[in-house]
């Protein structure tokens, strides 16, 4: 039975099916002018009494229904050596099937998992080499700005998921927290459940500091209110930075930094009412020296 990280990285392509067609474009591929994106039957033929069943396939169509480029999908965890048995006979019935080009496309939070995938698979004479397209750590993009990550929250999922460990981790965490408290609390819980199991133990320490909860919490979010407290922080930064703007006190792009990550909100809160009758943001951060 597939896991359940297994299934949520399979349920992101179901839930918005444009993300193979960024995640494409990451590696490189020709994206033809196409209309739609359908699903198309994972089941891709069989041979002998075994049906072959990808994970997911995903179909750019024309306006009229006809495929132009079919993508099959497989989310992989760890090595699998029948992978490289059946991803040639995934591609070439599913192309014969459907009379349009197909690519496998492999995602995976692991950079060895990557490796393996990437390794050429030999048919025999005449054909020396078979590969599939994988988009691993090193091909996934590094999100840090916010505002890219909220404009598309599982792209920043992916991100975080396969750069929270590098030296880009704490930015590129903070950029998926700031879009992931947008989503569905519901699917946001099984993406930091992921994350929890993906990341090592400081940066498990780090995310729970940004949420402002324990990070044993993390990998079981007991309630829909998780939230709750990051949320209260974010509205009390923001009644900051108004009074800010009606007094029409400037601040560095240093100092705002400081504020947005700032996790404690009776420190944001004492800010708040040196604001109200400050002259100038020196009045307002006095205590931090040169920050």
């Amino acid at each position: 039975m597939p896991s359940l990280e297994h299934e949520a990285l399979v349920d992101m392509f179901r839930d918005q099916p444009t993300l193979v067609v960024d995640l494409l474009r990451v590696l490189g591929v020709d994206i033809p002018a196409y209309a739609t994106i359908t699903f198309g039957d994972p089941a891709l033929g069989q041979t002998k009494p075994t049906t072959l069943t990808a994970d997911l396939v995903l179909e750019l169509c024309d306006a009229v229904g006809r495929p132009l480029l079919s993508v099959i999908l497989e989310a992989q965890l760890r090595p699998e050596d029948k992978k490289m048995a059946t991803w040639p006979a995934y591609l070439t019935t599913h192309r014969e099937r459907r009379g349009c080009d197909t690519c496998i496309l492999v995602l995976t939070p692991s950079r060895d998992v990557a490796a393996w995938a990437r390794r050429p698979i030999r048919l025999g004479p005449g054909n020396p080499e078979f590969r599939v397209l994988v988009l691993g750590p090193d091909e996934a993009p590094v999100i840090t700005d916010s505002a890219t990550a909220v404009a598309n929250p599982t792209l920043a999922f992916i991100s975080a998921l396969t750069h929270g460990n590098d030296s880009d981790g704490p930015a590129v965490l903070s950029a998926a927290l700031e879009a992931l408290i947008t989503i569905d609390k519901s699917t946001a819980k099984v993406y930091f459940h992921l994350l929890n199991k993906a990341l090592s133990a400081p940066r498990r320490q780090l995310l729970g500091e940004m949420l402002m909860l324990p990070s044993e919490l993390i990998a079981d979010l007991p309630t829909p209110d998780f939230f709750k407290p990051l949320l209260a922080l974010r509205a009390t930064q923001e009644i900051f930075f108004n009074i800010l703007e009606a007094r029409k006190i400037s601040v560095t792009p240093e100092q705002r930094k400081m504020v947005d990550r700032c996790r404690d909100r009776k420190l944001v809160q004492t800010w708040i009412v040196r604001a109200a009758t400050a002259n100038s943001a020196a009045d307002v951060f006095h205590d931090l020296g040169d920050e």
